[in-house]
């Protein structure tokens, strides 16, 4: 008689990640405004209170702050349960933005398209929301889960001696924009309406910066302001890497799709790059 062990492989299971310990960094001036704070429309509301070292949905531990945009911040952080980085968008409440992404991410991922622009599309892993108290007032607000991504091309661009790109590095990524924009407009039937090169970011092909920028944080925290029982930081720019991974089509928050004639109404782009039929209240397409 076989013994069993030459027929079933013991299997092998993978413990949960232990979260990391991360000191509090030093105190900035509570009276100068930082970062989001200097956006015309800040409030508080609007602004999840996120802590470094915090875990949300049991089990993405915040590592540090990647950024923040005209209405959401955005966070490096750790799937104590897969052992892998992550980055944490997390929308204002009630947004807008955030329902147009989660729609358009959804509608890509049932297209199971083996498209070869989807390569340089940005996916999502998951999503949840989290819920804070202000004055009695409960507030609402939406976690979009991606994998990382580096700099993007305006990064990439201004760290340049010309602050312009080399041609042997602009060709391929436009020919890669150009696949995903093929993708998009040819079998999801999408729009992204808001194509900019903040808006095109780099794959990370190699994990040392996420390491780097997770090592730095514990070693030197983040600067920070303290307002209340809220903290505000600092954001902290991943490293730059030795290669630099594929272009990737980011940020869905203004994308449209679903009409059934393939034409659009409505306001979309950011009004300094609005086309004339969009000023004009005209009907559009891609």
């Amino acid at each position: 008689m076989k013994r069993l062990s030459h027929i079933f492989k013991t299997p092998i299971f993978r413990s949960r990640l232990q979260p990391r310990e991360f000191s509090p960094g030093p105190l900035l001036n509570s009276i100068d405004k930082l970062e989001e704070e200097r956006l015309p429309w800040y409030s508080e509301k609007n602004f999840f209170p996120v802590k470094i070292g915090d875990i949300y949905s049991s089990r993405y531990q915040v590592v540090g702050k990647l950024g923040y945009g005209g209405y959401s911040t955005v966070w490096l952080c750790r799937d104590l349960k897969k052992h892998s980085f992550v980055t944490l968008k997390l929308f204002e409440p009630n947004s807008s933005h955030a329902k147009r992404e989660i729609e358009a991410y959804e509608h890509l991922k049932r297209l199971k398209s083996k498209h070869t622009g989807t390569l340089f599309v940005r996916s999502i892993l998951d999503k949840f929301q989290l819920s804070s108290l202000d004055n009695s007032t409960s507030h609402s607000y939406q976690c979009l889960i991606h994998p990382p991504l580096a700099m993007s091309l305006y990064e990439l661009r201004r760290k340049t001696p010309e602050h312009s790109l080399p041609e042997d590095l602009l060709k391929p990524a436009l020919i890669h924009l150009l696949l995903a924009l093929d993708f998009l407009h040819t079998e999801a039937h999408m729009i992204h309406t808001d194509i900019q090169e903040k808006n095109i970011m780099l794959s990370i092909e190699e994990e040392s910066i996420l390491l780097d920028f997770e090592n730095a944080e514990i070693s030197s925290p983040s600067p920070r302001k303290q307002v209340q029982d809220r903290s505000i930081y600092l954001s902290r720019k991943l490293g730059i890497p030795k290669i630099h991974g594929r272009p990737v089509l980011a940020d869905f928050g203004e994308a449209r799709f679903g009409s059934e004639c393939g034409m659009y109404k409505g306001d979309v782009q950011p009004f300094i790059y609005r086309a004339p039929e969009v000023v004009l209240r005209l009907p559009w397409n891609d």
